[in-house]
């Protein structure tokens, strides 16, 4: 999990939370996040934009070793079925 502004590694990558947006009759299933996605072997952020979890595949990330999703936003007071509460503005790598 990531608050925003926060970024955490993984192997190479790192991955920044810049933003994690959610409807407010779904939070669990349309989450849309913004990352920031850099690999510390390039100079260039391997991925910098909108990621939706209900549909990956649309704007995928396009790197030969590393995939990353974005599975939902977390929501204060929202526990959804399969997961643990969270709190403030976060999502699950």
């Amino acid at each position: 999990e990531l608050a925003r502004g926060q970024s955490a590694s993984n192997g190479r990558l790192t991955i920044q939370l810049d933003a994690c947006r959610y409807p407010a009759d779904n939070p669990a299933g349309e989450a849309q996040a913004h990352i920031t996605v850099t690999d510390a072997t390039r100079a260039e952020p391997v991925f910098t934009g909108w990621m939706l979890s209900s549909s990956p595949a649309l704007s995928a990330m396009d790197h030969p070793r590393y995939d990353v999703w974005v599975l939902r936003c977390v929501v204060p007071g929202y526990t959804p079925p399969e997961a643990e509460p969270g709190d403030g503005d976060t999502i699950e790598e």
